[in-house]
């Protein structure tokens, strides 16, 4: 048939090509002002069409002098098929899906209607895999109906370079099911493909080219071929013949993965279809044979679809009618008559699994390999051959491909199933994990090919490669829902999750339970943490987080699971809350859901959560003020202070003496502020770095004496002291009291005290240590002295900052005997004030470091001589020798250094 109407097109077109030369005369060539493009262009009707054939680029092509036969889609025709599609404009058509479209509409040469006959013709469009121009279905039975969907509506529209047959519907690219539904001649090989509501020939034979099973080659039986069957087999109709029967049949006339043409044929060629094979014969015109000698013609080759290619045959093929004498097609029977699947029939024959397969009563999905997967499997696996393959292990990777009950492709989803595979230390069914956004993917690693085999027992889908028992990674690994997981694992090199997690069962610590948790668990915790990604996260804070939700040497399925149980992992501990739902706790009183139970892998479960589980978190000072109400107004003044980041780091380690709100109110309102904000930011983190000791003193280390405290004088940057005084409980600078002491923090100690302790003077040390206490009181002696007022000059306040030579009480004492006074009060008040001014330096904060052997002090009295020939010692005027015995007590205005003898103005 296609070859009398492909001599009738080359008949036309010669005589066409004659008479246009007969009137070309040797004449130039005039520009062709009507073409196909013009015709288009000029019409508002094909308005789509233009804009269709612009985008495709194939505007020129219909606008040049070769001739064409153009069948013309007009607006309507077109909104319809782009409303039909899902397309909400044009624009959304992919441009080389559009171009085939319409070159689809395009014969080559000038057809009228006249010459137009029912059968196939071919249009420009390509079969992509073997670039064989497709066909079109013509019926002329009544007027010109294309492909059995589109009519011609207005014929013969003559332009310069061809002609144009308007039609009232887009020509869509034709399936191997178009022609046959299109074609009267195949009407009951349509009515057999279809008898069923099992059958799902229609659904698989459309499947668009380049998604598996497609391309087809399908060899079609007449309606003549059908009768002869009928005949032959005794029966009246269709529906005498056995379903079982009747799909054998079906499947043996077609052939998945490839588009055949016959060029491809050879004499003695064995074609393997989804049913059984038969042979095609070229000695004497094109036949075949089937599998009962049984031998029909090849009647017409090479009508082609878009995802196929149709030849057609005067006789159904029979499958093996003596082999398969019951007319069965078990699982077992697709295995054993594919030569692709003989790795297949030996392995399942050596687990004694056949017998299962070929069970008519069974009902089973079988994803199966082929031969080529099974010898990259044995390789990858280190096995010789199927022989080296331990048994039990070969049985349970067999039954890893099988699932219960009948699943067709298009009834599977994204999401997990369970296999006929046992966990060994459960029996729990192992998962298999399917993925369906592109084709269908098993466990991340195997892809199905060729879907939807029908078998009496069930269905069959063949895969790219053997299935191997999954572990808990391959999970984490093919579900996207882990992803960061996966991330989180895999993100250090020393991290070694990856191996372990993949640990054989029976080998320790396999089998695991892994509480996994989503990838919008992640994102929560990244919020939670205030962090930007998996990157800011400490190595050591995510090895211990992950190790919190993997469980060593136990499969615990979700019916293990109790109420107020404790789960013990390779990190920290958390427990279970059943009250309402599946919940857990961690050990920072984090609650969070398990969302999915019991995925189960070879060699461990998997429970889904919805929250990161933590492990006991550290506590840093920051973090425990941050948290505690009563600090709210510390944290604000360590936030604005800019001090919050120094006393989170877990890397050091400090004592902080904590005032509480009411204490900073205190403060705020007895220095005049209104509130912190009015606080200079320098003087504010000044005052709390003064709160702050470097390493942890709880407060049965703390004695009575001077500590260095984080803040610093502002002219020479030297630590200031803080006078702790613990004769009853503990005070600060005279000022604070430890009201709680020995909050334990995880980088150091908290002592809350009631009173924001100031920056110190001179004054405060003077006053707050009762060694001065001689001082203070020579100091205050007189009303006239304004030695308290002077001394507490703040930093940068002429004559701040001092250096103050403080003698101690006993050498006053030893001052009075040598005075042969009784008291202060017997030292007359000029002398009082001559030998407190010769102690005082203003305008310097002179440290010890600076003191030098000979050097003269000018004092605001008298001027003194250091000696440090033997040890660190001074001279006063009237030769008198003491010694320095304490330096470089650091006030903010100040430095104090403690002498144990008065020093005297020059009494000559």
């Amino acid at each position: 048939m296609k070859k009398l109407i492909t001599t009738f097109t080359t008949l036309l077109l010669v005589s066409l090509f004659v008479v246009s030369c007969d009137n070309d005369d040797d004449q130039p060539t005039p520009p062709m002002a009507n073409t196909i493009a013009n015709f288009v262009a000029n019409n508002s009707d094909y308005s789509n069409l233009k804009a269709a054939l612009d985008k495709a680029g194939l505007t020129a092509t219909l606008d040049a002098t070769e001739k064409f036969t153009v069948f013309a889609p007009n607006n309507d025709a077109f909104s319809a098929f782009l409303s039909d599609n899902g397309f909400s404009s044009l624009e959304d058509v992919p441009t080389n899906l559009l171009k085939e479209i319409l070159l689809n509409h395009v014969v080559s040469g000038e057809v009228k209607s006249s010459a137009l006959s029912t059968g196939y013709i071919e249009t420009l469009a390509k079969e992509s895999s073997s670039q064989n121009p497709i066909n079109m279905y013509v019926n002329t039975s009544s007027g010109v109906q294309l492909n059995g969907t589109s009519k011609v509506t207005g014929a013969d529209n003559m332009v310069d370079n061809g002609v144009i047959h308007a039609v009232d519907k887009v020509i869509g690219l034709p399936t191997v099911v178009t022609f046959a539904s299109a074609d009267s001649t195949f009407s009951t090989l349509v009515a057999a493909l279809t008898r069923e509501s099992s059958f799902s020939y229609v659904a698989t034979l459309n499947t668009a080219n380049g998604t598996s099973p497609a391309p087809f080659t399908v060899f079609a039986p007449t309606n003549d071929a059908f009768a002869a069957l009928l005949t032959e087999l005794e029966v009246s109709s269709l529906a005498d013949i056995p379903t079982e029967t009747l799909e054998a049949t079906l499947n043996s006339h077609v052939v998945g993965e490839a588009n055949v043409l016959s060029t491809s044929l050879s004499d003695g060629m064995t074609v393997n279809t989804l049913g059984d094979s038969f042979t095609i014969n070229l000695g004497s015109g094109a036949t075949f044979t089937d599998k009962n000698g049984r031998t029909g013609n090849i009647v017409v080759t090479d009508v082609q679809a878009a995802n196929g290619v149709i030849h057609v045959l005067d006789k159904v093929i029979l499958f093996d009618l003596e082999n398969n004498a019951a007319g069965t097609n078990t699982i077992a029977d697709i295995v054993s008559k594919n030569a692709d699947y003989s790795s297949l029939k030996a392995a399942l024959d050596k687990a004694e699994l056949t017998a299962t397969l070929a069970d008519e009563n069974g009902d089973f999905t079988v994803f199966a390999p082929k031969n080529d997967a099974f010898a990259t499997f044995l390789a990858d696996k280190g096995f010789a051959n199927l022989e080296a393959v331990p048994t039990a292990a070969l049985k349970q990777i067999l039954l890893n491909h099988v699932v219960s009950g009948t699943v067709a492709s298009n009834a599977l989803s994204t999401g997990y199933i369970s296999t006929l595979a046992k966990e060994i230390s459960t029996d729990n069914a192992i998962n298999m994990y399917v993925n369906t956004t592109d084709g269908v993917k098993l466990n991340g690693t195997t892809t199905v090919t060729t879907a939807d085999i029908d078998a009496d027992n069930g269905i069959v889908h063949a895969v790219n490669s053997v299935i191997d028992i999954p572990t808990v990674v391959t999970f984490a690994t093919a579900d996207a829902t882990f992803s960061t997981l996966v991330s989180a694992l895999t993100r250090e090199d020393s991290f070694n999750y990856v191996s372990t997690l993949s640990t054989a069962n029976g080998t320790s610590p396999a089998p695991f339970t892994v509480f996994a948790p989503t990838n919008d668990a992640f994102g929560a915790l990244l919020t939670e943490l205030g962090a930007s990604g998996l990157g800011d996260i400490p190595t050591q804070t995510l090895e211990a987080t992950l190790n919190s939700h993997v469980v060593g040497d136990a499969n615990v399925l979700s019916t293990a699971l109790s109420d107020g149980m404790k789960i013990n992992t390779l990190g920290d501990f958390f427990t279970i809350d059943l009250t309402d739902g599946a919940k857990f706790i961690d050990q920072n009183d984090r609650k969070g859901n398990i969302v999915v139970t019991d995925v189960q892998a070879g060699n461990g479960v998997i429970h889904v959560i919805d929250k990161v589980i933590l492990p006991k978190l550290p506590v840093s000072i920051a973090k425990y003020v941050s948290e505690n109400a009563d600090f709210s107004s510390l944290k604000a003044a360590l936030d604005k202070a800019e001090l919050t980041d120094v006393l989170d780091d877990l890397d050091s380690s400090y004592t902080v003496f904590a005032p509480t709100n009411d204490r900073f109110a205190t403060f705020l309102n007895a220095a005049g502020f209104s509130n912190l904000e009015a606080v200079p930011t320098e003087t504010l983190k000044a005052i709390l770095l003064n709160h702050v000791l470097s390493g942890v003193a709880k407060s049965n280390n703390l004695s009575t004496g001077y500590v260095k405290t984080l803040g610093t004088e502002a002219s020479t940057n030297n630590p200031i002291d803080m006078y702790i005084d613990i004769s009853d409980g503990v005070k600060i600078n005279g000022m604070a009291n430890v009201v709680t002491p020995d909050v334990i923090v995880d980088n150091g100690v908290i002592h809350v005290v009631d009173a924001v302790i100031d920056l110190p003077t001179i004054v405060t040390f003077a006053t707050a240590d009762a060694t001065f206490s001689t001082l203070v009181a020579a100091l205050t002696r007189e009303a006239s002295f304004t030695y308290v007022n002077t001394l507490k000059t703040a930093n940068g306040t002429s004559p701040a900052p001092f250096t103050v030579f403080a003698p101690t009480n006993d050498a006053f004492g030893d001052l009075l005997t040598e005075l042969h006074a009784t008291n202060l009060a017997d030292i007359a008040t000029a002398t009082l004030e001559a030998t407190l001014n010769t102690h005082v330096v203003g305008g310097a904060n002179v440290l010890s470091s600076s003191l030098t052997d000979g050097m003269t002090i000018n004092t605001l009295g008298d001027s003194f001589t250091i000696d440090l020939s033997d040890g660190a010692k001074f001279k006063d005027k009237n030769n008198r020798t003491g010694n320095i015995i304490v330096v470089d007590v650091q006030a903010a205005n100040g430095v104090i250094h403690v002498v144990d003898k008065v020093i005297l103005p020059d009494l000559h």
